[in-house]
């Protein structure tokens, strides 16, 4: 299991990146290899169960990452649906799961 922390920039203070600062974080990550069976994100993929404000978009770094490390699914968190059920989605053969409130998720 491998993870990467943190929000999409939308003001001032910690643990926001931009999309490039993500970017050069997932290549990062990346050479440490292949093999992985759970990615972990605090933000979810770009398009992929974020949402249109600023605060709650997606990184587009995590489309390349789960093609490079090809994990059998990505959990993240960051967006809080406040009670209404998330549907799982697809990324290319990676699972995504939003785990806000809580998920079990079987490998």
């Amino acid at each position: 299991m491998r993870g990467l922390g943190g929000s999409i920039r939308y003001r001032q203070g910690p643990n926001q990146y931009t999309q490039r600062q993500m970017h050069r974080r997932a290549h990062r990550l990346a050479r440490r290899g292949r093999g992985l069976d759970v990615l972990v994100t605090h933000a979810p993929p770009l398009d992929l169960g974020d949402e249109e404000d600023p605060a709650h978009r997606g990184f587009a770094a995590f489309h390349w990452l789960a093609g490079r490390l090809r994990p059998k699914v990505l959990v993240h968190g960051h967006i809080h649906p406040y009670g209404r059920q998330r549907p799982d989605r697809r990324l290319e053969e990676t699972l995504v799961v939003n785990a806000v409130p809580s998920r079990i998720v079987e490998v």
